[in-house]
C-alpha cells in the first residue's frame, strides 16, 4: 500500500472523463510481492489528483487498484481497463450494483 501512495504522489492517477469517475493507482511492479486486482466503488466521491494535471483534483467513485509484478502484465491489464473508462454507461452500472457479485459480473462482461 505504501508504495501505491508514494507513486500517487508523484504520478497521479485520477482520470479526467465524465462521472462517475475513475483512478487507477498502482504501484510499479517492481515493489509488488503478489499480483492481485481490488476494485472500489464508492457511494460518495472522493478527490484523487488528475494524472494530466497534478494540482488539478477530480471526484472519483471507482478504484481500481492494482499490484502487478511483471512490467508486461501491468501494461494488459490497463489496457482492459481503458474500456472499462471508455464506457461510461459501464462505470454508471458499476456504481448502481447492488454487490459483489453484481460487480463482478458486469466486469467479466467488459472485460473477456
Amino acid at each position: 500500500i505504501q508504495a501505491i501512495q508514494d507513486r500517487e504522489k508523484e504520478y497521479p492517477t485520477g482520470l479526467p472523463s465524465t462521472p462517475p469517475g475513475i483512478a487507477i493507482p498502482h504501484a510499479n511492479y517492481e515493489m509488488v510481492n503478489k499480483t492481485t486486482l481490488a476494485i472500489a466503488t464508492l457511494k460518495e466521491p472522493v478527490l484523487f489528483h488528475n494524472m494530466e494535471d497534478n494540482k488539478a483534483q477530480l471526484p472519483i467513485q471507482i478504484v481500481i487498484m492494482m499490484a502487478i509484478g511483471e512490467p508486461h502484465g501491468q501494461v494488459e491489464m490497463l489496457q482492459k481497463i481503458v474500456g472499462i473508462i471508455q464506457d461510461e454507461p459501464l462505470r454508471q452500472e458499476m456504481i448502481d450494483a447492488r454487490n459483489d457479485t453484481e460487480l463482478l459480473a458486469l466486469l467479466k462482461k467488459a472485460v473477456f
